[in-house]
């Protein structure tokens, strides 16, 4: 059975099964809809999932600006884990979605055993003040609509599927002009100011999946497989328990284009839960 709910400023779909409970979250101005194959993949095999809209996004369109920020969408995500009385869970966060699975791990740490993040990235360094402002001018100089397009049109490769991309695209275009450059902001001032230390609470397992990487003009580049990867080595120094797998020829939305992919990371650490979990029983029962 699936359940489609509201609680307070998220709008959540519930798919019952074993936990772990298996949380997806999605990115900037996307939705809970980019996780299909993942559903489907794991509502197979009888696993818990759920899936939101995050606040300013989809079906949680109803907020204050005090939310659009990593730390509050997270805390937000939290109490609606709280409420679902999810005992464990992975969270899985896609893009701007990886900043805050590394929010949520952290304000929940007796919930959250894994995490995965899928094509994120840090955005900004320095001073967020004048990252923020360039970021703005940046909109002020382009249009809102161009310069989303703009943003988005890397993340696809050239034979992408181009109805997939017309949608995703089309979607961010029509988000609100205020809620998509609230929510940039705060992603950028979260990657300045809060990415060292947030990485460095991180206590659980991390599964990186890397399909792109910031190039030029700090635009999406497709990864190679020996491909160096800066944000990786920042992961490294700051203490995160991470492995790295990087899916050569693929756009950004990696769940989309290469769901085997992703569904193959998320079945690496549920078989090690399980095989933890029956050595703990084994030695318990000796």
């Amino acid at each position: 059975m699936t359940s489609f709910k509201q609680q307070q400023l998220i709008h959540y779909t519930e798919y019952p099964g074993a936990e772990p409970a298996i949380v997806f979250v999605h990115g900037f101005t996307c939705d809970e809809l980019d996780w299909v194959y993942q559903v489907k993949h794991f509502g197979i095999v009888g696993q818990r999932i759920i899936t939101l809209d995050l606040p300013g996004h989809g079906k949680s369109m109803s907020c204050n600006s005090s939310t659009l920020t990593m730390k509050a969408m997270a805390s937000e995500v939290v109490t609606m884990l709280h409420h679902l009385r999810v005992k464990s869970t992975i969270v899985v966060g896609h893009s701007m979605g990886t900043m805050i699975a590394a929010e949520i791990a952290t304000q929940a740490p007796d919930m959250v055993i894994d995490v995965v993040l899928i094509d994120g990235s840090r955005i900004a360094k320095g001073d967020p003040g004048e990252a923020v402002a360039k970021s703005n001018a940046r909109f002020e100089q382009m249009g809102f609509k161009r310069c989303i397009t703009d943003i988005f049109e890397p993340m696809f490769l050239p034979g992408s599927d181009e109805k997939e991309k017309k949608r995703i695209i089309d979607r961010a275009c029509v988000q609100p002009e205020y809620t998509s450059i609230k929510l940039l902001s705060s992603a950028i001032r979260w990657c300045a100011e809060d990415f060292e230390y947030k990485y460095s609470q991180l206590k659980v397992p991390v599964q990186v999946v890397q399909s792109t990487h910031r190039g030029e003009g700090n635009k999406r580049v497709p990864v190679t497989s020996d491909m160096h990867i800066e944000w990786h080595d920042e992961l490294k120094t700051l203490g995160v328990d991470a492995e790295f797998d990087l899916v050569a020829d693929c756009g950004h939305f990696t769940m989309l284009d290469k769901p085997e992919v992703v569904n193959t990371n998320i079945e690496r650490l549920l078989e090690r839960i399980e095989a933890a979990a029956a050595q703990y029983s084994s030695a318990s029962a000796q």
